[in-house]
């Protein structure tokens, strides 16, 4: 399967680099090996592609990947919440989510039990450092740690270093399980269902409801779809990847 996500993107990138295309440099915070995450870059390479297009996409640590978008060495930045738009000014969000994530306390306590954020306040609480939707709710909790990223935040949460974590469910899952951390649980109902979006830096303002509206043929014509279901069921990719871009 991964090969063959790997040769859409080398198609895409042989075809736009042999036509001079202009190139869009988006980073991102999220972790690279899980399928969310593919599924996330193959759409925002296909949008751009048929935008004309050749998309680059650099990971970077969270609060430096959405630093380098808003001061403009990059173009913009994904996957974030709706909170990133009050403390970022030189970003504009593309108003077509890419995706949704269900913000999730984790913990490796066994009686630890949640009821929305404000439950956190009286614990201590980690998180990892850029995360905005935390900032916004947890800014205020005395004791507080922030972390490089996802995987150093369950390592954290596993020695008993602080009580709770937030983190997305499915991104937290899918680590607990690689890094075979079994002692670290999510804790129900999530904190919060949050769409999340991309941002691009405001230079690009004139293309931004042409980035607005792609993303939202790929979702009407199928291909969001077909993306979902080539990488999490091994369905065939359909080629759609390799239409023809617009004028």
């Amino acid at each position: 399967m991964h090969r063959l996500i790997l040769a859409h993107i080398f198609l895409l990138f042989f075809a736009s680099t042999a036509s001079g295309w202009e190139v869009i440099t988006l980073c991102t915070a999220d972790e690279q090996e899980s399928l969310s995450s593919q599924k996330t870059n193959m759409l925002l390479t296909e949008c751009f592609h048929r935008l004309g297009y050749r998309l680059t996409i650099l990971p970077r640590p969270n609060r430096r990947s959405i630093c380098e978008a808003d001061l403009g060495t990059v173009d913009g930045n994904y996957a974030r919440t709706e909170a990133v738009a009050a403390s970022y000014r030189n970003l504009i969000m593309i108003p077509e989510p890419l995706g949704w994530e269900s913000i999730t306390a984790f913990s490796a306590d066994p009686n630890l039990k949640v009821d929305g954020w404000r439950s956190l306040l009286h614990h201590h609480v980690a998180w990892v450092n850029g995360r905005a939707i935390c900032e916004t709710h947890l800014g205020t909790a005395p004791q507080k740690t922030l972390v490089k990223n996802e995987k150093a935040l369950l390592k954290f949460l596993s020695e008993g270093r602080a009580e709770v974590g937030v983190m997305g469910l499915k991104k937290g899952c899918d680590l607990l399980q690689r890094l075979n951390i079994t002692n670290v649980r999510p804790l129900f109902p999530p904190l919060e269902v949050a769409q999340l979006y991309l941002y691009m830096h405001k230079k690009h303002e004139a293309i931004i409801p042409k980035v607005t509206e792609m993303l939202r043929t790929l979702k009407s014509d199928g291909t969001y779809e077909a993306i979902h279901q080539h990488l999490f069921t091994d369905a065939p990719y359909p080629g759609k990847m390799l239409s023809n871009p617009q004028p």
